[in-house]
């Protein structure tokens, strides 16, 4: 049962950003908007892009999606329907469905030559990433001073 913004959410005539408070649906809406566009169209999961904030949300969301895949699998008797499936569950471990950072990291390596970075860059984090923000804060302050 969704509401009439989640089946909204459902057309496949756009791209879509879902944007809503905690427990409103999210992760629900997205699965069934992610098995949709593979049920329904020609796209692969390598098409597909699904992006959340944090990692606990993003593996939730690998999860959630792997299920219905599996659950469709089980209840299809259809033979096209289920080498569909078969095939989108094989493709599931490599699709991109993660952070919005760990989708800029990915695409950085893929393209480092246009990017202009180096190819072996790493993502700061914790305590090196604080010191960071925290001096180019003070930077920023001192030349607008």
């Amino acid at each position: 049962m969704l509401t009439p913004n989640q089946r909204r959410a459902l057309r496949l005539d756009r791209h879509l950003s879902v944007t809503a408070n905690a427990g409103s649906g999210k992760t629900r809406v997205l699965v069934e908007r992610y098995l949709e566009i593979l049920l329904r169209t020609d796209a692969n999961p390598s098409a597909l892009v699904a992006l959340t904030y944090t990692e606990k949300a993003a593996g939730e969301l690998k999860r959630k999606i792997a299920d219905r895949v599996t659950s469709e699998l089980s209840s299809t008797t259809d033979p096209a329907l289920r080498e569909r499936l078969e095939s989108a569950r094989d493709q599931l471990p490599a699709a991109l469905i993660g952070t919005i950072h760990s989708f800029c990291a990915r695409t950085l390596r893929e393209h480092p030559v246009e990017a202009g970075i180096d190819a072996a860059f790493s993502v700061v984090e914790g305590l090196d990433q604080k010191e960071m923000l925290q001096e180019s804060v003070r930077e920023a302050f001192a030349s607008f001073l």
